[in-house]
C-alpha cells in the first residue's frame, strides 16, 4: 500500500513540473519573439547536415539568404526573392500557430485532468 502512495505521489509531482515546464515555456514565447523581432538579423530556419556543418536561412534587414555553415566557413549558397522569404515567414507563422494551438490543447488536458482528481 506504501508503495502505491508513492507511486501516485511520483506522477502527480511529474504531472505537475511537466505543467509548469508548458507553463513557462508558453509565457516566454511572447518575451522570446519580442526580443527576435528587434534584431536586425534573424535566423529563420536552421538545419544540421552534420555534426559541425548546417544550412541555415537569414533575414538580413530586407534581405534574406541561403547560408552554409561550417566551422570554418560561411557561405551564401542564395539570395531568396521576396516572394520565397514570405514563403517561409508565413510557413514559420503557420508552424508557431499550430503549436500554440497544441500547447493550449495539453494545457487544458491538464487542466481538466487535475479537476477530476481535486474532487
Amino acid at each position: 500500500m506504501n508503495l502505491f502512495l508513492e507511486i501516485i505521489k511520483v506522477i502527480l509531482s511529474l504531472s505537475f513540473v511537466i505543467f509548469l515546464l508548458v507553463l513557462v515555456l508558453r509565457l516566454g514565447e511572447g518575451k522570446l519573439k519580442t526580443i527576435q523581432n528587434k534584431k536586425y538579423v534573424k535566423i529563420l530556419d536552421k538545419t544540421s547536415l552534420s555534426k559541425e556543418s548546417s544550412i541555415v536561412v537569414t533575414k538580413m534587414g530586407e534581405k534574406a539568404y541561403v547560408l552554409s555553415v561550417t566551422p570554418n566557413n560561411i557561405s551564401i549558397l542564395k539570395e531568396l526573392s521576396n516572394e520565397e522569404l514570405l514563403n517561409i515567414e508565413n510557413t514559420k507563422l503557420d508552424k508557431e500557430k499550430s503549436n500554440s494551438e497544441n500547447y493550449d490543447k495539453l494545457i487544458k488536458i491538464f487542466k481538466d485532468k487535475l479537476k477530476i482528481k481535486g474532487r
